[in-house]
């Protein structure tokens, strides 16, 4: 053993994309009224929790959930009209981001997304090697800046992967009829985040063989404690994504109580309709 390598540490086997991140931080407050996050500001009623409670009661809890998910994946694809082998869930679709973009995202793949946005997008995609490619947006415009992205995608060595959030998180932006069409045109590949879809009341776009789409219960179903997410796309990227994804990411816990606010539609649209009339 020579005396280079007497002298590693752990740090030294880190690699220099990881040491040039900044670490996803939040500052701890106590504040009456907390906005930081864009959680919901209603909770679950005390009868719907005491049903998720009691299902959960009459479960074995020492057996792993269903590896399938078969059950929510199921109720996800009946609400969107789509097969259940077009559906993955996960722990929150943070999970499911950094899954699907380790999944296509290889070592100087462009990726482009506008900014300021989600801050997590960026990280993945250095995480797994991909070279983010940002594009600055106007956050008084209420749009999306597809044309310049468009303009990027056409610069660029190999068809890119666009990461889009519509509505924006933070500036609200949201994609304009024929702005999706116009991504996919490229020949890229595009990641729509629809986390906050709800709130502009924007259906799922459909199926497309190079579009993979991301919802969460952490926003409009006022699920944020529980993480659970999913996404939906064809079922041949489904099949490549699973090879990716972790098993057993989703408790039986988060699972009931999808599955319960799921049968609750109109609470989801009450509290909706508050926020969005708060909003304004």
């Amino acid at each position: 053993m020579n005396m280079q390598t007497q002298s590693a540490t752990g740090i030294d086997f880190i690699r220099d994309a990881i040491r040039g991140m900044a670490a996803y931080q939040l500052e701890p407050s106590e504040v009456r009224d907390k906005l930081d996050q864009n959680e919901s500001a209603f909770d679950i009623p005390d009868e719907l929790k005491e049903l998720v409670l009691n299902r959960v009661r009459e479960q074995h809890w020492n057996r792993y959930p269903d590896f399938e998910l078969r059950r929510i994946r199921q109720a996800l694809a009946d609400t969107a009209g789509v097969s259940i082998e077009n559906v993955l869930v996960g722990n929150g679709s943070n999970e499911l981001l950094l899954t699907t973009i380790a999944t296509f995202v290889s070592d100087g793949r462009d990726v482009i997304f506008p900014v300021p946005t989600f801050p997590l997008y960026g990280k993945l995609v250095t995480i797994c090697g991909g070279t983010p490619r940002e594009v600055l947006l106007d956050p008084d415009a209420g749009t999306l800046p597809v044309d310049e992205m468009v303009a990027l995608a056409s610069r660029s060595d190999a068809p890119p992967l666009f990461i889009i959030c519509s509505p924006n998180n933070p500036t609200g932006g949201v994609l304009q009829n024929g702005d999706l069409d116009r991504l996919l045109a490229t020949g890229g590949l595009v990641l729509l985040d629809r986390a906050y879809a709800e709130f502009s009341r924007e259906s799922p776009p459909p199926l497309h063989e190079r579009l993979v789409t991301f919802s969460t219960f952490s926003k409009a179903w006022g699920l944020a404690g529980l993480r659970i997410g999913w996404l939906m796309t064809t079922r041949e990227i489904c099949t490549e994504i699973r090879k990716v994804k972790l098993p057993y990411s989703l408790n039986i816990f988060s699972e009931e109580a999808a599955l319960a606010v799921l049968a609750s539609p109109d609470l989801m649209e009450r509290n909706v309709s508050a926020t969005v009339a708060e909003r304004e």
